[in-house]
């Protein structure tokens, strides 16, 4: 017979795998933004010997953090799908589908973490500001993000595909939109 782990254990676990999670991104975000720097180094010294060649604004530092914050917003969004699904345990549907929206989740951000940077699903990511190491999303941005996954339609077997994904971020693309767009009228 399989022994439960204590529930106040489980969530403890998912901490420590968060943090060593938090770490490896953290990791990835320094190795991309030092091969940018990089390649931003050499086009600098091109053109000073002559070279006509300009840098390309898209390859920036600044899209690359938003990338990768984003990545990690994903991660922490699935991290916090799967305590509530630890949390609802007792519920076998909400367990189910909180497990299911996390692996979703977590689908969804290996995808977009393998996305190219000028890649048009990506450019709504040069109007969000970011908060350290999370990106400052609107609360239907929030709300779309976290749900992704949990309708029972939406995937049965083998994850959400790359449409699906596209999708969502398109969704999200639209709902920060709108709320640049209500910010510039309360601002008004």
């Amino acid at each position: 017979m399989m022994t439960m782990t204590p529930i106040p254990q489980r969530t403890e676990n998912v901490r420590m795998a968060g943090r060593i999670e938090e770490r490896r991104n953290d990791q990835e975000i320094q190795r991309r933004l030092g091969d940018v720097l990089e390649r931003n180094r050499e086009t600098r010294d091109l053109v000073a010997n002559g070279d006509k060649e300009q840098p390309d604004q898209r390859d920036s530092p600044a899209s690359v953090v938003q990338q990768m914050t984003l990545v990690a917003s994903m991660r922490e969004t699935a991290r916090w799908r799967r305590a509530k699904a630890i949390e609802h345990a007792d519920d076998k549907i909400a367990a189910h589908r909180s497990s299911r929206a996390m692996t979703a989740i977590q689908i969804a951000a290996k995808f977009v973490e393998s996305l190219a940077l000028d890649d048009t699903d990506l450019r709504w990511l040069r109007y969000v500001e970011a908060d350290g190491k999370r990106l400052l999303l609107s609360e239907e941005s929030w709300e779309l993000l976290s749900r992704f996954g949990m309708d029972r339609g939406a995937w049965n077997q083998g994850g959400p595909t790359e449409a699906q994904i596209r999708k969502l971020l398109r969704r999200l693309s639209g709902a920060e939109s709108r709320a640049r767009g209500d910010a510039r009228r309360d601002a008004e």
